[in-house]
């Protein structure tokens, strides 16, 4: 039968109006529910947004805050199980809480429902890199920086995760590569000074540092800088550096945006993971400067006002997720400088160096501890084998202090028993007078070796990658993170 054009219409009118007031038959009343739960979802997820951009301006109540924004998202997964979003933010959330393996579940069913969306694998590779698996932080960001136009994010990432897998020289390309693509990425800079720190440059580190805070204030950089400060023996730059800190740190301060990352807009909620890379406070920095026996009372004080315990608890966190994560066990020590451990800060620089030989700023903290347990010639040589690599660096007179001590001071010292005097860390290819070519290290314990340390390329492990020589640093195949990721609804973690 052939209608008529107004009969057409007639009959398309009334299907219309059967599928608006959900009584048409079969899939249309299935698609009316749907709808209705998806909108649900998203109501959830928005007051749950309102809740962790609120945790900014309520810091004391942040955790609390976050618990409430965990709840919603929790509930708006239940109401809608095909709706991602909910999925990521809610496995991102609870990685910030600490509860990596549950946000990973999450993140999963996330990949699943949509594996083409950037910023769940965006997520998920910080929630790695909360978790210390930097190695699969790097694989997942590699994977990412297929997907997105913008790299210059993506580089800066990358550097931060292979800087805290201990290479130096990949992740040096990568934040050349992110400031290359973007001369105002300040993730990239900062990731400069924090390297440049580590690796002992610390005029570089000082450039770097300075210039990121051309591009807005960040409080993490007027630590590393009053760090760099005591290291040279400028006290009055450093107390004005704490003072600025002070000042940065107040509670009406945002955190920087997650658009630096390569969030949008829509799902920034000023969550920072590099906000904390330096476990430090101004009461920790000024209690290790005080060295006179007779000032053990402000020591403490300012030890106290530093809740430098606390810190090192927190600390001790993240070397329990990962027992090789250097940087961690770098902070630990710089801690127990402050708190008079030197034992522990001993243990702890010589950690570092076992694990990461790059690190040649704990040759400067290890000479300071080893010189306050007595062991006067091994802090002394110490210093040297910086000394050999930055000649010209300026340090402070406690430092030089230890630097020039004479042959019959060093005979004078208290003995050190094995307890108290570790190995000490030797150049590769350098050995001990008379035996060159030995790369071990000696002490009261007996040699040992430095896992890496030895080979033709030196203690930083070749020379920098120049930056724009390739696309990316390409990612060694022989690293656990750098195998290629099948593109498949499987998630990649």
């Amino acid at each position: 039968m052939v209608l008529s054009p107004g009969k057409k219409i007639a009959v398309i009118g009334t299907l219309a109006l059967a599928l608006l007031s959900g009584t048409a038959p079969g899939i249309s009343q299935t698609e009316h529910w749907d709808t209705r739960k998806r909108a649900k979802s998203q109501r959830l997820t928005s007051s749950a947004m309102n809740f962790l951009k609120e945790r900014n301006r309520r810091p004391r109540k942040s955790d609390a805050l976050l618990d409430v924004a965990i709840t919603l998202l929790t509930n708006a997964v239940k109401t809608d199980d095909s709706d991602p979003v909910p999925h990521y933010l809610l496995g991102l959330c609870l990685s910030i809480r600490g509860r990596y393996e549950q946000g990973l579940d999450t993140l999963r069913r996330a990949y699943q429902l949509d594996p083409g969306e950037p910023e769940i694998l965006l997520s998920t590779g910080i929630t790695q890199y909360l978790n210390g698996d930097y190695q699969k932080a790097i694989s997942l960001w590699e994977k990412l920086s297929d997907k997105v136009k913008n790299k210059a994010p993506v580089c800066a990432l990358l550097g931060f995760a292979y800087m805290r897998s201990g290479d130096f020289q990949k992740a040096e390309g990568y934040f050349e590569e992110s400031r290359k693509r973007s001369a105002n990425c300040q993730l990239a800079y900062q990731g400069l000074a924090i390297l440049n720190y580590l690796k002992g440059d610390l005029n570089q580190s000082r450039q770097m540092a300075e210039q990121a805070e051309t591009l807005g204030d960040y409080p993490l950089l007027m630590l590393l800088l009053a760090r760099l400060d005591f290291i040279e023996g400028d006290e009055t730059g450093a107390a004005q550096k704490l003072k600025t800190w002070n000042r940065l740190s107040s509670k009406s301060r945002l955190p920087r945006s997650m658009t630096a990352m390569g969030y949008s807009t829509q799902h920034d909620f000023h969550f920072d993971p590099f906000e904390n890379e330096i476990y430090d406070s101004p009461g920790a920095m000024l209690a290790r400067a005080i060295s006179d026996q007779k000032k053990e009372k402000r020591r403490k004080s300012y030890s106290k006002q530093g809740k430098v315990d606390q810190s090192i608890s927190l600390v001790q966190k993240r070397t329990t997720l990962n027992p090789n994560d250097f940087i961690a066990l770098h902070e630990k020590g710089m801690l127990q400088l402050s708190s008079a451990d030197y034992k522990g800060a001993v243990s702890s620089f010589q950690a570092v160096l076992n694990i990461c030989p790059n690190c040649r700023v704990d040759l400067i903290y290890l000479s300071e501890a080893l010189a306050k347990t007595g062991s006067a010639a091994n802090a002394k040589q110490c210093l040297e084998y910086y000394k050999k690599t930055f000649p010209d660096q300026k340090l402070a007179a406690r430092y030089e202090a230890i630097a020039t001590i004479s042959s019959a001071e060093q005979s004078a010292a208290p003995a050190s028993t094995p307890a108290t005097t570790p190995p000490v860390p030797r150049l590769p290819g350098e050995g001990p007078p008379g035996q060159p070519g030995s790369s071990s290290i000696t002490g009261a314990q007996g040699p040992q070796n430095f896992p890496g340390s030895s080979g033709a390329q030196g203690l930083l492990g070749g020379p920098p990658v120049a930056p724009g020589s390739q696309r990316f640093p390409a990612a060694s195949p022989t690293q656990p993170g750098a195998q290629p990721v099948q593109n498949s609804k499987e998630p990649p973690f």
